[in-house]
């Protein structure tokens, strides 16, 4: 259950938005702090809002698809990695 509003303020597609934005910017090495404040500025929500959020997507398993390996921007240079090695 959310306490400090963001129910009332966010409607759910809003909600998984910032979890994904979350989620997104901890793929991308960011700290967690590093995430959630980027989120606050981004949505203009509070600290305490964000952590919600986060809590509610974790419960909720909003966990975004796996990406397609091929698409992934390293997978180039891992493959090409994988390829000098020697058999």
């Amino acid at each position: 259950m959310l306490t400090h509003g963001v129910e009332r303020c966010l409607t759910e597609t809003r909600r998984r938005d910032v979890f994904r934005l979350l989620v997104s910017g901890q793929d991308l090495e960011m700290t967690v702090p590093e995430s959630r404040q980027m989120v606050m500025d981004i949505f203009g929500l509070t600290e305490v809002q964000v952590i919600e959020v986060e809590m509610e997507g974790i419960r909720r398993r909003w966990l975004p698809p796996l990406p397609d390996c091929a698409s992934h921007p390293n997978a180039n240079n891992k493959l090409v990695a994988a390829e000098r090695l020697p058999d």
